[in-house]
């Protein structure tokens, strides 16, 4: 079983949360087991009890290289790494 290792930060910028127009706080979420993303961007934000996901590429998450040749491989290889994303917030598909 894969251990999903998370932790919140900020993007690569330390600064805190932030508040949305409701004045709920938005947290941003990097999952250690996920490809990591390319450039300063998040995985998932949470408010409250939503958690919205960051697009999710073919890249395998051990090797950093893109994976698949059919739709359907690409299509899985994206889901997974969406999966992974989700457990690592304490949710799944």
């Amino acid at each position: 079983m894969i251990k999903i290792r998370t932790f919140l930060n900020h993007c690569l910028s330390q600064r805190p949360a932030f508040e949305n127009d409701l004045g709920e706080t938005l947290d941003t979420i990097n999952v250690y087991d996920a490809p990591a993303a390319i450039g300063p961007y998040c995985h998932a934000m949470r408010t409250g009890n939503l958690v919205f996901c960051s697009c999710q590429t073919l890249l395998d998450p051990d090797t950093m290289k893109l994976v698949g040749t059919t739709i359907e491989e690409q299509t899985k290889r994206v889901l997974d790494n969406l999966s992974i994303v989700l457990v690592g917030t304490g949710l799944s598909l």
